[in-house]
């Protein structure tokens, strides 16, 4: 696996942040570091093999420092597993804006990269969600969703809530890795706590800003749900493709009363492997 391709979108600057600053010159100092908590999904990988995931788990963390003008300086990404990646700009890492509202990690040495979505830019104020990696060609990819998750006594009982957002991740197929971004949809029924969760629109490319192509068959659907005054939904999440991919998907909530929504996934099928995030609000 080539060192650009190893991370997949996307993980953020939550509300009141700001995009990324380059790593070269003099940093300005960190001004606020800001942690968020939420739920992650790790797989191994070996070259463009992805593994078989592991269960979705909470205790994952995402913590972001600023400088005065809300410029991502520093940034650490853990799994519940462990599994870290950690960014500075002060240390000789880079922290770029590849595309608009989006922020790319790498560190000096090129074993640790992380690509991330700018909240404010697609309007989210509680969570976002992302991949990180660790190892060039070997070792660990992880997937989280962070923020401020409501609590469970809070999420509305009765009614529905739509909620439209960004989806991505890392798409392995043996000989090579890609990128992938995906619009994505979900249907709360807060009276059957049930959740129907779509990805459409999926592209996907093998180089970080290179030109993304067409990948129906890595649209994802799901039918989760979640147990009364618990903020933890689950379910199984299937591609659309000829060959299904299956496996867990998961997440949480967000905001005082479950304005936003965001969660994990991993799907496989042989040596097809799928790992990412989403995130949404209504």
């Amino acid at each position: 696996m080539k060192k650009l391709m190893l991370i997949a979108l996307t993980m953020t600057a939550l509300s009141g942040c700001g995009g990324g600053g380059g790593g070269g010159g003099s940093p300005s100092p960190i001004y606020s570091t800001t942690t968020y908590n939420g739920t992650s999904v790790s797989v191994a990988y070996s070259g463009s093999n992805i593994g078989t995931p592991t269960t979705i788990s909470t205790g994952a963390t995402y913590s972001e420092s600023v400088d005065s003008n809300n410029i991502i300086k520093a940034a650490t990404f853990t799994a519940a597993n462990g599994n870290t990646a950690t960014f500075n700009v002060a240390n000789g890492d880079t922290i770029v804006q590849p595309t608009s509202g989006i922020n790319g990690f790498v560190n000096a040495a090129g074993t640790q990269m992380a690509l991330t979505g700018w909240a404010p830019y697609w309007g989210w104020s509680y969570q976002s969600f992302g991949v990180w990696t660790n190892g060039n060609t070997t070792g660990q990819v992880s997937a989280g969703s962070a923020g401020t998750a409501t609590v469970g006594t809070s999420i509305p009982t009765t009614g529905t809530g739509t909620y439209t957002g960004k989806a991505a991740g890392l798409f392995g197929n043996a000989t090579t890795t890609y990128f992938v971004t995906a619009d994505m949809a979900a249907t709360a029924n807060f009276a059957t706590r049930s959740i129907a969760f779509s990805t459409t629109n999926s592209v996907y490319s093998p180089t970080l800003t290179g030109t993304y192509s067409t990948a129906g068959g890595l649209n994802l659907s799901s039918t989760m749900s979640y147990s009364a005054n618990t903020n933890s939904f689950s379910g199984t999440a299937n591609s659309s493709g000829a060959t299904v991919l299956t496996g867990a998907i998961g997440g949480q909530f967000y905001g005082p009363t479950a304005q936003e929504i965001g969660g994990v996934f991993a799907v496989k099928n042989g040596n097809l492997g799928y790992i990412g995030g989403f995130g949404g609000k209504r």
